[in-house]
């Protein structure tokens, strides 16, 4: 992983630190919810953007969003993949 692609990184959890009050960290080459964070709520999700929320589809859940998709539909999926 390169400066760039490791500060992105960052970029992407400190967003989801101050939208949602989780806290993620850096593994390898990929984003990971710390032990102990919060569930994630339609309310905590609607603030986040399609982009956040595709990665973080990727990042938590493993699974692949489509950002053409309407939010609610990605809200939608993300509190069905995460039970």
């Amino acid at each position: 992983m390169n400066i760039h692609q490791r500060r992105r990184l960052q970029r992407q959890a400190e967003a989801l630190l101050t939208q949602t009050g989780e806290v993620w960290v850096i593994q390898g080459n990929q984003l990971v919810q710390e032990e102990g964070s919060t569930k994630h709520t339609e309310e905590s999700l609607s603030k986040l953007t399609k982009a956040a929320l595709e990665e973080l589809g990727r990042a938590e859940f493993n699974i692949e969003l489509d950002k053409r998709k309407a939010k609610g539909s990605l809200v939608a999926d993300l509190l069905k993949a995460q039970g």
